[in-house]
Formats: C-alpha cells, sequence, structure tokens
C-alpha cells in the first residue's frame, strides 16, 4: 500500500532529522526547513488518504438493498 509507504519513509526522515540535530550535524535553520516539509508531506499523505477512504467508501454496493413493498 502506497500510503503505508509514505508513512514509513516520513518517519524514517523524521527519525534521522532528529539524530542529526543531536548530533548538530544540521543548522537550526535546516532543521526547521526539513521539519517543515516532513510536515506538509505528512499533511499531503493524510488528505489523500482521506480521499482514498471516501473514494472506498463510494464504490461499496449497498449493504442492504432497498426492499420492494409486497402486497399483502
Amino acid at each position: 500500500d502506497k500510503v503505508k509507504e509514505a508513512r514509513a519513509k516520513i518517519e524514517e526522515a523524521k527519525v534521522k532529522l532528529e539524530k542529526d540535530k543531536k548530533a548538530k550535524k544540521i543548522s537550526e535553520v535546516d532543521y526547521k526547513e526539513k521539519k517543515e516539509k516532513i510536515a506538509k508531506a505528512e499533511s499531503a499523505i493524510n488528505a489523500l488518504e482521506g480521499k482514498v477512504a471516501k473514494g472506498k467508501e463510494m464504490k461499496k454496493p449497498l449493504e442492504e438493498p432497498l426492499e420492494k413493498e409486497q402486497p399483502e
């Protein structure tokens, strides 16, 4: 599932970013910029996931078809 792959990549990026910050390999400015990019990517994935879920919901056939009234 592409959404799961994207989420995994974002998690990896977050971990790497935090490690780099703790090791002082990046400046505070770079840290903030990368953190913003990660947040935007996460937000885009959430929006995409919502659209996918909505699309799947629309494709589902009706659980209970409308019952026809039968004369008594």
